[in-house]
């Protein structure tokens, strides 16, 4: 594009024309002016950085000062606060306890994970021989350390079954703290199956006062030789299959051995065979195994047994030895009696069991009767039932193990339990001193029959006997289809929680298992003195 020029006296839009050499000429005058004045800024702000340099370093360290002094206030008030809350921790009511109170709650707590989840995947066996619960409980302060580890008796449950054997040294150190940590304290010692625990704890035997052996397939002859060594022995399970049982005498001196027996459960293969006045001592026997070939020795031990107050028998025999047992029976000093066999179809000796209730006098004695598993109408039941009018305790139950399901608990049965005239002390009903009725069932009767039955239960004991608890108890067999109806439990809990009732439900078990099961399904030998 053409420059525009002066034309036609127009003035041009350029700026005026100056020649290079007079622009660079005053470039270089004002270059001195200009680094004078750079110069004298660079100074000013090296000052300044130093000046601030200082500033941050003094800053810095008043700052590290003052954080080392925060430190220390904050672990200085810490340490304050510690003591302060130790103080106050001295002055809170459990810090009063008496070591005996203390002493006495820590032993309800001592076997209070047994039904609770186990992340430590600890059995239930090494859980009790450890007192897992006291355990925690120790590390809460030294006070409560010292007397969990101090006390004795918290340790005198040794319990090698459960999923516990003793095959480790880790096993058998647990073993060995527990004894050392029960001192001289009597023992209530479980075996199950266990040599080596046996060997050892033999060596203490001194110390047993409750004593449960089962022989598997370990040797005998090492249990056999407690002979002179069991003063306090009070309770004992023998618990062994018949093919593994040693003779009968062997247990003779054994069983003389200990002058405090009380209780004995034993395979009848394994009575003693003499007739000593040592076996009038006992209160309560359980025999297991009765087969046949040993009826008579049954029955030659029993006659020795006249003050024998609890009696059980396990009968192995599908029916004669049923009969031919409750036939030769006398029994007058009996208040409690198990009967209980293990085949489904063995018929209940109903005229036999009359003719021993009239020789036995069980219409005045006879307080708890357990009749689960066997195979009893309900007429002969309630027959029964009438002539024992002091029967407090009554055990009842369903079989699923034969052929076909039998059904002893039924509507009909409740109901004819029932007190129809309530508010009638007199009312004639079965068993109307009734205190407690445990059913083991399949579940063939209404909630609200069962439910009925309760509430007259519980308002006639009121009347006969003004504060009774009446205990009842559900134990579902593991072939029951059904549960409680949720209307039913509630109407339960209200009668509970009315202070009257006791109730319990538990779920199924196997027939068979409880059949062995002679220790928690039996009659509380003490219940008399509860």
């Amino acid at each position: 594009m053409p420059r525009r020029t002066r034309l036609d006296g127009q003035s041009s839009s350029l700026p005026p024309a100056t020649s290079i050499k007079l622009r660079r000429s005053r470039r270089r005058q004002r270059f001195p002016e200009i680094t004078r004045s750079t110069r004298s800024t660079i100074s000013a702000l090296s000052t300044n950085f130093a000046r601030c340099d200082e500033e941050l370093a003094r800053h810095r360290t008043e700052l590290a000062r003052l954080q080392a002094q925060i430190q220390l206030l904050t672990t200085e008030r810490q340490t304050l606060q510690n003591h302060y809350d130790d103080c106050r921790a001295l002055l809170a009511p459990i810090r009063r306890l008496p070591s005996e109170v203390l002493g006495s709650i820590f032993h309800l707590c001592r076997y209070s994970d047994e039904n609770e989840e186990n992340p430590s995947g600890l059995s239930l066996g090494h859980r009790i021989l450890v007192q897992k619960p006291l355990h925690s409980i120790s590390r809460v302060c030294i006070h409560w350390r010292r007397i969990v580890i101090g006390t004795p008796t918290y340790w005198t449950t040794i319990d090698i079954c459960n999923g516990l054997t003793i095959k480790t040294p880790r096993d058998l150190k647990l073993l060995t703290v527990a004894l050392e940590r029960s001192r001289s304290s009597p023992l209530e010692v479980t075996i199950y199956n266990d040599e080596l625990a046996l060997r050892l704890l033999v060596e203490f035997s001194e110390r047993w006062k409750i004593a449960d052996v089962h022989f598997g397939a370990i040797d005998c002859s090492v249990f056999l030789r407690l002979a002179s060594r069991l003063p306090l022995l009070e309770k004992l399970w023998i618990r062994a299959f018949p093919i593994l049982l040693p003779p009968g005498r062997a247990l003779d001196d054994f069983i003389e051995a200990a002058p405090r027996l009380r209780n004995l459960t034993i395979a009848a293969p394994l009575m003693p065979t003499w007739n000593k006045p040592l076996l009038r001592q006992l209160c309560s026997l359980a025999l297991t195994s009765v087969y046949p070939a040993y009826i008579t020795r049954c029955v030659v031990l029993m006659s020795e047994l006249s003050p024998v107050a609890q009696l059980a028998l396990y009968l192995e025999d599908k029916m004669t030895a049923f009969i031919r047992l409750v036939s030769a029976l006398t029994l007058p000093g009996l208040t409690t009696l198990t009967l209980r066999a293990k085949y489904a179809n063995i018929p209940w000796p109903h005229a036999e069991f009359h003719a021993l209730a009239a020789r036995s006098r069980f219409h005045d004695r006879l307080l708890a009767l357990d009749l689960r598993g066997t195979h009893i109408s309900q007429s002969e039941l309630l027959e029964c039932l009438g002539a024992l009018p002091c029967l407090e305790r009554l055990n009842i139950g369903d079989r699923a193990d034969g052929i076909e399901p039998y059904y002893a608990i039924t509507d009909e049965l409740l109901q004819s339990l029932t007190v129809t005239d309530i508010d009638d002390s007199s009312s004639q009903c079965p068993a109307p001193r009734l205190l407690c009725l445990r059913l083991f069932t399949l579940g063939k009767f209404d909630d609200e029959v069962y439910i009925t039955f309760l509430r007259s239960r519980m308002h006639h004991l009121a009347l006969v006997n003004p504060g009774q608890l009446f205990e009842c108890g559900i134990e579902w067999l593991m072939d029951a289809q059904r549960d409680l109806a949720e209307a039913a439990v509630e109407q339960i809990d209200e009668l509970r929680k009315s202070g009257r009732l006791k109730f319990s439900l538990i779920a199924g078990e196997d027939e068979w298992e409880d059949y062995w099961n002679l220790r928690e399904g039996d009659f509380d030998p003490d219940w008399e003195a509860q």
